[in-house]
């Protein structure tokens, strides 16, 4: 079995004001009435936000030290909040919880017993969630869709509401990239995990940033396809092959006619052929490398260190330039 001294809770925030409340009495009252035998931190990563959320934490951390607030000099992305938060981390093992307490703090007793018996990452699979009917299908086809094609063993159904162990964290922290899809990576590395069945219950303050159809959703989407499968490639490949063989049937055409006497101007169906195909084949080589020269060009550019603009740690301000 093993040990616990110190769990790490990271959450990332923006634009929280209204939610924020809420989740510190939450937490702070499960972690203070709960018989753990181990300290907490918590980390929030402020992804830039507007609205006071930064100062409304601000005045919890400086009640309670084991807050620690770091406010981003712009919005880096959930995910990118979620990697900065493990990166500062101290615990032997960290819980990444959502603002809005849609994913029950109630589960982190769980979460911490499987740890203890060996396992380094514990996560939650939403067995049920209050949404509509075509919000769940939609989900439900895409992580299907991701798993299908993974390069790494992907649950069905769950999000990054998870425990990782130090090992992992460790393994995560020497990933660097821009377009970086946390949970992808974890369940990559192949360590020993266990799901937990729960019902994800609605957002009852505050406004979801990851309404259907919104940007968020759509940016996280495509980072998690690209990120976890190589299809797109494979697909330029059948694509190839099968532009080839319409080729050849084409060009076996028209020769057949040829012989059988029709006449065609000269050199004009292989031109027009030609210059089809070409078109087809650049156009489709060029909007795939285009996505991945993209993520080359992010990934050399490498911009995973988010940069803090302010900070409270252990009831001390300071500013990072």
């Amino acid at each position: 079995m093993r040990n616990l001294k110190l769990v790490s809770i990271v959450t990332p925030v923006y634009n929280e004001i209204l939610a924020i409340d809420s989740y510190f009495n939450k937490v702070l009252n499960f972690i203070n009435d709960s018989d753990f035998k181990c300290e907490f931190e918590i980390i929030i990563t402020d992804n830039c936000s507007t609205d006071g959320t930064f100062e409304k934490c601000k005045e919890y951390a400086e009640i309670d030290k084991r807050i620690k607030v770091y406010k981003f000099i712009k919005n880096y992305g959930y995910q990118k909040s979620i990697y900065f938060g493990y990166s500062r981390s101290n615990g032997e093992c960290a819980l990444q919880l959502d603002c809005d307490l849609q994913d029950p703090i109630e589960l982190l007793p769980n979460f911490l017993e499987y740890y203890k018996e060996g396992y380094d990452l514990v996560y939650g699979i939403r067995e049920k969630r209050k949404e509509s009917f075509f919000n769940q299908l939609l989900r439900k086809l895409y992580y299907k869709l991701v798993r299908k094609f993974s390069k790494s063993d992907l649950p069905l159904n769950a999000g990054d509401f998870m425990l990782v162990g130090r090992k992992s964290l460790d393994a995560l922290s020497k990933i660097s990239y821009e377009n970086i899809y946390v949970r992808g990576e974890l369940h990559a590395l192949g360590v020993k995990k266990k799901g937990i069945k729960y019902s994800r219950q609605a957002r009852k303050e505050g406004k979801s940033k990851f309404r259907l159809f919104s940007i968020n959703i759509l940016s996280l989407a495509k980072d998690g396809f690209f990120s976890q499968s190589n299809l797109p490639l494979r697909l330029s490949v059948y694509f190839f092959i099968a532009f080839f063989i319409f080729s050849i049937l084409g060009i076996s055409t028209y020769f057949f006619l040829k012989i059988i006497g029709m006449e065609f101007p000269e050199g004009y169906i292989s031109l027009v052929l030609f210059i089809l195909l070409s078109i087809a084949i650049n156009s489709l080589f060029f909007g795939i490398i285009g996505e991945y020269i993209l993520r080359i060009y992010s990934m050399l550019k490498s911009e995973t260190e988010c940069i803090v603009q302010d900070k409270v740690i252990n009831d001390k301000k300071s500013n990072d330039s």
